[in-house]
């Protein structure tokens, strides 16, 4: 009887420094989540990114985009200079673990495939380049697969994926979106 009262003794002890474990964590995900809104909102209000549109009108040039050399699903280095200078390109940023990132592929090869005049770009991070071969000799996606690097997603300010941006012929940025569908990417560049 002694024995089974320690073992329960034991294992309430256990579920209980599992439950201040799981509340420490949520508390710093919380305090972490803050911060990053706290940086989107400095990074809206203070940006000197606006739409194609205003900047033309104002007759400012566009901001040229950082410099990408990242290496693609088939290990090959890809740079942005590199990239059609005909096409515009979305460039969108993901993560791996990121649910929001994995509904929005299927939705990036459609607009890939049905708009050839725009190249798609997309930059994962937290995956590496046989994850991201294997991913898409099982998709099939049409659109250009890198592996992202924390100085990449550092360069580009990025807080939260999916994140997308626009880019002119010229790989100048004319806008930056969270999208989540085809839909959207559509009515976002068509209206620029």
């Amino acid at each position: 009887m002694r024995t089974n009262k320690k073992i329960s003794l034991s294992i309430i002890i256990s579920m209980f420094v599992i439950i201040i474990v799981c509340v420490i964590q949520l508390l710093n995900l919380k305090e972490s989540l803050n911060i990053a809104q706290v940086k989107i909102n400095e990074l809206t209000e203070n940006s000197e990114i606006t739409s194609v549109s205003q900047n033309t009108k104002e007759n400012k040039l566009l901001p040229p985009a950082p410099e990408l050399a990242l290496q693609d699903h088939n290990g090959k280095e890809l740079q942005l200079k590199n990239l059609s200078s005909e096409k515009k390109k979305l460039l969108v940023f993901t993560s791996e673990g990121c649910d929001y990132c994995e509904n929005f592929y299927p939705e990036l090869d459609a607009f890939s495939k049905q708009y050839e005049n725009f190249e798609v770009v997309v930059v994962k991070y937290g995956t590496s380049i046989d994850d991201n071969k294997q991913m898409m000799e099982k998709k099939g996606y049409n659109f250009k697969l890198l592996s992202g690097t924390e100085q990449t997603f550092a360069e580009y300010q990025i807080q939260g994926t999916p994140v997308t941006f626009l880019l002119n012929e010229t790989n100048h940025i004319v806008e930056i979106a969270y999208l989540e569908s085809k839909e959207q990417i559509e009515e976002w560049v068509f209206a620029i």
